[in-house]
């Protein structure tokens, strides 16, 4: 609300942000915030990371993500019979899981598969930590 006080203009530059695809792309958006509003404020840089998370959690796999109490949780697609479970991304994914396996938990409930990661008290661990798997994605074992 301090950064930019017209709420209209702040709801156009939500929905531009929604849009937005690439890291190239979320560099121009903050220069040119910066650019016409100043130095982008905390709360800006985080919701700057947030679009970061969640563009690696759907690159993972996880169709919701939740950072709430210490942890993070991955909500995985519910059909069991989807290709997503024989894909590369799935496949990173256990690879953490075994070598890490104080880090994180899968856990199934009524059919819903989440991935419960322990010790995630902050959006920068909650970055590095899905950065990780997403590394194994692009750089198979």
């Amino acid at each position: 609300d301090d950064y930019i006080t017209n709420i209209s203009e702040r709801l156009s530059f939500y929905k531009e942000l929604d849009n937005i695809e690439t890291e190239k792309g979320l560099k121009e958006f903050e220069n040119k915030l910066v650019d016409r509003f100043g130095p982008l404020p905390d709360s800006t840089k985080k919701l700057m990371d947030i679009i970061r998370l969640r563009w690696t959690a759907r690159n993972i796999g996880f169709k919701k993500l939740v950072l709430k109490s210490g942890k993070m949780v991955g909500h995985f697609i519910e059909r069991q019979d989807s290709p997503y479970f024989q894909s590369r991304a799935f496949e990173a994914v256990l690879e953490y899981i075994k070598e890490k396996p104080n880090k994180c938990r899968m856990k199934e409930n009524e059919s819903k598969l989440t991935l419960v990661f322990h010790k995630t008290e902050t959006l920068d661990v909650a970055l590095e930590t899905l950065k990780e798997i997403n590394n194994k994605i692009k750089t198979p074992a």
